[in-house]
């Protein structure tokens, strides 16, 4: 079992110093350009941007709610009344700001819901999105300001 492992391991170090001596030039991180299934060879299109096909939606009803739910119940949704009591408020009126923050995020939702409602109906990726929005060499900022933003939220979630 120990010798399993083992040679497990040093198969994965193996590729890893591999795959670290071809990125170490330039040419080693130039992807394979990928084949698309709707735009015609030589257009600015790859697989990630085509639509999702059907057998790639894999999220449904439920998954969506609990991706949500999860959401809404992170660690800030907790230490905020706890907060708010420690500050030298009462329960009362804890409750009462949290309802409050509550129905800030339910008015911050109705934009979000529809920016992403033309994805979810159509199965088209943000980036392709913003491009009728900014064209095609502005929505790169759109997509790299949507980088930025989801990087800071996902390190203040941890």
């Amino acid at each position: 079992m120990a010798t399993n492992i083992q040679a497990t391991l040093a198969t994965a170090k193996r590729r890893t110093v591999a795959n670290l001596r071809t990125k170490a030039h330039l040419d080693g991180w130039v992807l394979e350009r990928q084949a698309t299934s709707f735009a015609n060879e030589g257009a600015w299109s790859n697989i990630d941007s085509d639509v999702t096909p059907l057998e790639r939606r894999t999220w449904g009803s439920w998954s969506l709610l609990g991706f949500w739910c999860s959401d809404a119940l992170n660690a800030q949704g907790w230490e905020g009344p706890s907060a708010i009591i420690a500050a030298g408020l009462t329960w009362r009126e804890a409750i009462y700001l949290s309802f409050m923050s509550i129905t800030g995020g339910m008015v911050d939702a109705i934009p979000l819901m529809l920016n992403g409602a033309i994805g979810a109906h159509y199965h088209i990726p943000y980036p392709i999105v913003a491009r009728a929005s900014f064209g095609y060499y502005l929505s790169r900022f759109a997509v790299v300001t949507r980088m930025a933003t989801a990087l800071f939220w996902h390190a203040i979630q941890s």
